[in-house]
C-alpha cells in the first residue's frame, strides 16, 4: 500500500519568520515549525493545521490533509507604572506602549505644593508643558514622581544644591527657602559634577548661570527662567534640548563641546552678543543672520562651510571659526575674512582638521561642470555650463593635458566665473589642444573638473607636428611647479598623421641675458600619431641641467627651425632642508650612519627637493630600557633631544635592525613635525626615509595596507601614485599602478597628489631655519654645524611635553633651558601659566600627532614657558574650553640641579643636599648615582658656551653614565622634575 503524504505550509507576516516554510508529512503524523522573531518582536499569534503554540515552537495536529501555519508577530509592549510621593497626581496612572513609542505623562501640583523629581524610565521632565517624555521606551519601568511643601526648594542633585547654598551664604541644615533662592541672580556651578537641574527652575530672579564642565543632559529646568548670560560647555546636551532656550533673553550663550549640530533656536534671539559654540557639530550659521547686537562669535573646530552669514552681522567685532573652512587657495573664507577685517572686525580662521575629531561635511555645491570648444586660427572659444547649488562666487581655470595627473599650474584664472560662460583664448600656436575646466566653489572640498576634450584644427598638416608637452621631474606634470637646482626632462610630444622623416626639433634656454642650446634626444623609430604619455621612447625630449633650472628661466622650441612654443616655467620657493643624522645608542650597540649621498638621493629621489644639507651629531643614547625600545619611545625623546640643543635643522634618528623594537615599526615621525627616526638597512635608497620625511613634510598615509592616520582625500582608489613618475636621470617610467610610498604597500613611487601636498606645505613655511629657499645662497662649510645662531639672546624657559590619551592628561618630561626655543606647530590647546608674583599668562600650545597613532584622542602635546624673571607656580591645559590638566609646579620646578663645572675624577652632591645625588666625571665619562629617595626621571645636559647639548633624557635608572668624547669645554647638569 503506498505512503500518503501531505504537504504543510507556512506563512509569517512582518516582525518575523517561520522554518522551514514548507514540509511535507505523512498522514497521521504531526511536525514542529520554529518561529523566530525579529529584534524587539515577538510573537502575536499561530494557527492553523490543528497546532498549538508553546514559546516559540509551533507544533501541528495529525496531519490528515494539505495545511497552512499562519503567524502574526507584533512590536513588544511594555507596561509603565507610576508611584507618587506628597501631593500632586499623574496622568495616566499607568500605560502601555509599543517598543521604540514615545512615552508621556501629565504631572500636576496640589495646592501649596510643588514638583520635586520625577525619575526612572529614563525620560526628561519638560517644565514648559509640565510633562515627562520618554522618547523612547525600550523596556517595563516605573516613574517615582515626587513633591514637597512649595515654601521650600528641593534640588534632584546635591552637588548643585551645595553650589547654590555657597552662592546664598546659606549652610546646610534647614531646607532651603524660597524666600532664600529669591536672592540669586548669579550662579557659578563650573566644574561642579552636576547631573541634574531639577530645583533651579524656582531661581527665578537668576540671571546669570556658569554650569559648564559637569554631566547636564537635561536643561528644561531652566526654560522658564530670564537668563542673559548661560554657560553650557562641556556637558553632552543634544540639539533637542536647545528648545529650552527659547523664552530667555539671553546675551551671552556658552555651548563649546556640546552634542548640538543646530542653532535654528538662536534666530529668536535678538539681543545675543556673545555666542561661543566651538567643538561640536554645528554646520549652518544662517540663523544668525538676524543677530543685530552679537559682538563677538566662536565657532572653532565646528562643521561651519560657509562664513557669509557673518557679513549681515553689524556690531560683529571678533570672529573665530574653523574646522571644515578652506584656508587656501582660492577661499570664500579667506574673502570673508577680508571683507570683515576692512570693517574693523577682528577674525582668526583655523585651518582645516578633520582628521582631529572633526566631521567635516561634503559642500558638493558644484554638481556637473560641462565644456565644449572649438580651435581654429590659433584661437580657441572655451563654453561650459555648470550645474550648482549656489550662485558662487566661484573661480574658474584653464588647464591642458590633465590625463593622469591633479591640476596644477593653471595656464588661465577666471576669476567670478559665474558671471560668464564662455572665453577665447588667442595666440595659440599648436594645432592640437585637450583643454579642462577646473572650477573651485572656494568651499573645503568642493573642486570639479571638466571630463577630457580633445580639439584638433581642422588646419593640422599631415607632417610632423608638436602636439603638446610636459615635464619629467619626480612626475610627469603638464604645468608643475619646478624644483630649482635640480635637472628637469621637458618632453615634447611630436606627431604625425603620416610615416614622415624625423623633424629637427631644438630647444633654446635663457637665463640672466644668456641663451644656449640645450641637447635634443629624439624618439626611437617612427612619430607616433598621437601623445604616448606612458612610453619614455615616443617623444623628443631635452634634459635641463640643474645650473639653468633657476627661477627667470625662459624656453623656446623650434620645429625645423620654426619657433612653436615658449615657456616660462613656474619654480617653487623652497628647494632644499638642513637635516641633523642622529646615530641612536642602546646600551653599548651603536647604531652606525648611512652614505650621506644615499640620504640625500633617498630624499630628492621622491620629494620637491634638490639640495639637504646634512650635519651628522654624535650618537644619541635613548634611556629606554633595552626590553622596552621601540620607535615610539626612540621618537619622543628625539623630539625632546632637538628642543633641549635648540636645533634648526630636522632630526632624523638612525637604529640598528638588532636593536629589540617592541611596536613592530621600522620607522616613525610626527605629521608636520620636525623629528622622525628609522631601521638603518637601506642600499641604494632608503624607503623609510622617504616615508618618514613625507610625514615631516604634513603627509598621512595614503589608504593602502593601515587604518591609522589616513588621508581621507586621497585621490587614488588602493593607495596607487595614479599618476606617472620617472627616476632622476628620466631613464624609466613608472605606470599609475604603482602604490604610493606613503601607504603599507611596498610603494616604491610617489603620487602627484602627496608630491604638491607636500610642496605646498614647505613652500608655506618659506624662511624658516629648517629650510633652505631660493634665494638662499649655498651653506658653507660651517653651516654643516649645529646652528647656535639662535643662542645668542638666551632666554631661559621651562619646556614641557605632555601625554594625552583617553584617560587624561600627565607631563612626560619638564627640562630648565638657557634658551627659549620655538616650537614647529601649532594646536587647539591653550595654557594659562600663574607665576609666583600671582600673575597668568596665557601660552601657545604645540601638537605632535604620531604618524602611526590610529586612535586620535591618544597624542602629546609641547609648551614652552618663559622663566627669565620668575618660575612658574600653577599651569592650566586646555583644549578649548576643556581642562585637561591642572598642574602645580615645586618651588622651584626644577626640583634638583647640579653643576660640576670639570672633568676632574671629583663627586658633587646636589644642591638638596638631603637627596644626595650624585655626579662623578671617569674616564672621559660622567656619571650620575641617584639617590634611592629620589628616583623620579632626571635628565642629563652638557652646557657649554653656545648652548645645551642633552646626554640622557627622562632617565630612571639608580646609576648611569655618559660619554663626553668630542664635546665642547663646559660643565653638566643633573635636572630632576
Amino acid at each position: 500500500m503506498p505512503v500518503v503524504d501531505f504537504l504543510v505550509s507556512a506563512s509569517a507576516g512582518a516582525g518575523g519568520s517561520i522554518a522551514p516554510v514548507n514540509r511535507r508529512v505523512v498522514s497521521g503524523q504531526t511536525t514542529s515549525f520554529t518561529l523566530a522573531p525579529n529584534a524587539n518582536y515577538e510573537v502575536a499569534g499561530a494557527s492553523g493545521c490543528n497546532g498549538q503554540l508553546e514559546g516559540n515552537t509551533y507544533t501541528t495536529g495529525a496531519v490528515t490533509q494539505d495545511c497552512t501555519i499562519d503567524v502574526t508577530f507584533a512590536l513588544k509592549s511594555y507596561q509603565l507604572t507610576t508611584l507618587i510621593e506628597g501631593s500632586g497626581s499623574i496622568t495616566p496612572t499607568a500605560l502601555t506602549v509599543h517598543h521604540g513609542d514615545e512615552a508621556r505623562f501629565s504631572i500636576a501640583e496640589a495646592e501649596g505644593h510643588s514638583f520635586s523629581l520625577a525619575q526612572g524610565c529614563d525620560g526628561y521632565f519638560d517644565y514648559t508643558q509640565r510633562v515627562y517624555i520618554i522618547s523612547s521606551v525600550t523596556q517595563a519601568c516605573q516613574l517615582n514622581v515626587s513633591f514637597h511643601d512649595s515654601a521650600y526648594v528641593y534640588f534632584a542633585d546635591a552637588a548643585l544644591e551645595q553650589k547654590v547654598r555657597d552662592s546664598l551664604g546659606v549652610t546646610h541644615g534647614e531646607p532651603l527657602k524660597q524666600t532664600e533662592l529669591d536672592q540669586l541672580q548669579e550662579l557659578n556651578a563650573s566644574f561642579s559634577n552636576i547631573e541634574h537641574l531639577e530645583g533651579l527652575e524656582k531661581a527665578r530672579n537668576l540671571r546669570t548661570a556658569m554650569l559648564d564642565f559637569n554631566k547636564i543632559t537635561n536643561i528644561s529646568p531652566l526654560a522658564g527662567l530670564s537668563l542673559r548670560n548661560l554657560a553650557l560647555s562641556s556637558n553632552p546636551i543634544k540639539t533637542s534640548q536647545m528648545a529650552f532656550l527659547a523664552g530667555m533673553p539671553l546675551e551671552g550663550l556658552f555651548m563649546d563641546e556640546t552634542k548640538i549640530d543646530d542653532i535654528s533656536i538662536l534666530a529668536t534671539k535678538p539681543q545675543l552678543n556673545n555666542l561661543s559654540f566651538r567643538y561640536t557639530q554645528v554646520r549652518d550659521l544662517s540663523p544668525l543672520t538676524g543677530l543685530s547686537q552679537l559682538e563677538i562669535l566662536s565657532a572653532d573646530r565646528t562643521s561651519v562651510v560657509d562664513l557669509s552669514p557673518t557679513l549681515s552681522l553689524p556690531k560683529l567685532y571678533a570672529l573665530s571659526a574653523g574646522g571644515c573652512l578652506k584656508t587656501q587657495g582660492f577661499s570664500r573664507a579667506l574673502q570673508i575674512k577680508e571683507q570683515l577685517e576692512q570693517r574693523g572686525v577682528l577674525v582668526f580662521l583655523a585651518p582645516p582638521k578633520e582628521w582631529v575629531n572633526q566631521n567635516c561635511p561634503k559642500t558638493d555645491a558644484i554638481n556637473q561642470v560641462t565644456l565644449s570648444s572649438v580651435l581654429a586660427d590659433g584661437a580657441l572659444d572655451l563654453n561650459w555650463q555648470i550645474s550648482a547649488d549656489n550662485t558662487g562666487p566661484w573661480l574658474c581655470e584653464i588647464h591642458f593635458n590633465l590625463d593622469n595627473q591633479q591640476p596644477r599650474i593653471p595656464s588661465k584664472v577666471i576669476e567670478n566665473c559665474q558671471a560668464q560662460d564662455s572665453l577665447r583664448l588667442s595666440g595659440l600656436n599648436l594645432y592640437e589642444y585637450e583643454p579642462y575646466l577646473v572650477v573651485d566653489s572656494g568651499l573645503y572640498n568642493d573642486r570639479k573638473v571638466s571630463a577630457p576634450l580633445r580639439l584638433i584644427s581642422a588646419n593640422r598638416p599631415q607632417t610632423a607636428i608638436l602636439q603638446s608637452y610636459d615635464w619629467a621631474q619626480t612626475l610627469l606634470k603638464t604645468n608643475p611647479l619646478l624644483v630649482a637646482d635640480k635637472a628637469a626632462t621637458l618632453r615634447l610630444h611630436v606627431t604625425a598623421q603620416t610615416s614622415v622623416a624625423l623633424p629637427n626639433v631644438q630647444v633654446f634656454a635663457e637665463l640672466a641675458g644668456q641663451r644656449e642650446a640645450v641637447t635634443v634626444t629624439p624618439p626611437a623609430g617612427q612619430l607616433p600619431t598621437s601623445k604616448q604619455q606612458g612610453e619614455r621612447n615616443q617623444s623628443f625630449y631635452s634634459t635641463i641641467p640643474a645650473r639653468l633650472m633657476q627661477p627667470g628661466m625662459k624656453l623656446e622650441v623650434l620645429l625645423n627651425n620654426i619657433p612653436q612654443l615658449q615657456l616660462t616655467p613656474a619654480f617653487a620657493h623652497v628647494k632644499g632642508i638642513n637635516l641633523m643624522l642622529v646615530p641612536i645608542q642602546l646600551g653599548d650597540k651603536v647604531s652606525a650612519l648611512p652614505d650621506e649621498d644615499m640620504v640625500r638621493r633617498s630624499i630628492t629621489r621622491f620629494w620637491p627637493l634638490s639640495e639637504v644639507h646634512i650635519t651628522q651629531r654624535a650618537p644619541y643614547q635613548i634611556t629606554t630600557p633595552a626590553d622596552q625600545a621601540n620607535t615610539t619611545a626612540m621618537l619622543y625623546e628625539l623630539n625632546d633631544l632637538r628642543i633641549v640643543e635648540n636645533g634648526a635643522p630636522y632630526y632624523y634618528g638612525y637604529f640598528d635592525p638588532a636593536f629589540s623594537n617592541n611596536d613592530f615599526f621600522i620607522g616613525a615621525g610626527f605629521t608636520g613635525g620636525m623629528v622622525a627616526v628609522g631601521i638603518n638597512s637601506a642600499t641604494e635608497l632608503d624607503m623609510t626615509l622617504a616615508h618618514e620625511m613625507g610625514h615631516s613634510f604634513g603627509l598621512q598615509h595614503a589608504p593602502c595596507g593601515t587604518f591609522a592616520s589616513v588621508d581621507k582625500e586621497y585621490p587614488y582608489a588602493g593607495g596607487i601614485t595614479g599618476s606617472y613618475s620617472t627616476n632622476p636621470d628620466y631613464t624609466n617610467i613608472d605606470g599609475t599602478q604603482m602604490k604610493d610610498l606613503m601607504g603599507y604597500c611596498d610603494g616604491k613611487q610617489v603620487s602627484d597628489y602627496h608630491y604638491e601636498k607636500a610642496q605646498d606645505y614647505l613652500n608655506n613655511q618659506t624662511g624658516q631655519p629648517h629650510l633652505i629657499d631660493t634665494a638662499t645662497a649655498r651653506a658653507t662649510a660651517q653651516s654643516r654645524k649645529l646652528d647656535t645662531s639662535r643662542n645668542t639672546h638666551p632666554t631661559s624657559s621651562l619646556y614641557l611635553r605632555i601625554s594625552v590619551d583617553g584617560a587624561g592628561a600627565q607631563i612626560a618630561q619638564q627640562i630648565a633651558l638657557p634658551h627659549l626655543p620655538v616650537l614647529p606647530t601649532s594646536s587647539d590647546h591653550s595654557a594659562i601659566v600663574e607665576f609666583a608674583d600671582g600673575h597668568q599668562q596665557t601660552l601657545p600650545v604645540a601638537a605632535l600627532h604620531f604618524s602611526h597613532e590610529a586612535k586620535i584622542s591618544a597624542y602629546q602635546l609641547q609648551l614652552v614657558i618663559p622663566t627669565s624673571t620668575q618660575q612658574p607656580s600653577r599651569l592650566i591645559l586646555l583644549e578649548g574650553e576643556k581642562r585637561l590638566l591642572e598642574h602645580k609646579f615645586s618651588t622651584p620646578a626644577i626640583i634638583n640641579k647640579t653643576v660640576v663645572p670639570t672633568r676632574s675624577a671629583k663627586t658633587s652632591d646636589t644642591d638638596n643636599k638631603g637627596l644626595q645625588d650624585q655626579l662623578q666625571y671617569h674616564n672621559n665619562e660622567v656619571c650620575v648615582t641617584r639617590a634611592t629617595s629620589n628616583l623620579r626621571p632626571a635628565n642629563l645636559l652638557w652646557r657649554h658656551a653656545d648652548g645645551v647639548i642633552a646626554l640622557a633624557l627622562n632617565e630612571t635608572a639608580s646609576h648611569f653614565c655618559r660619554m663626553l668624547s668630542n664635546l665642547p669645554a663646559g660643565e653638566a647638569e643633573l635636572q630632576t622634575f
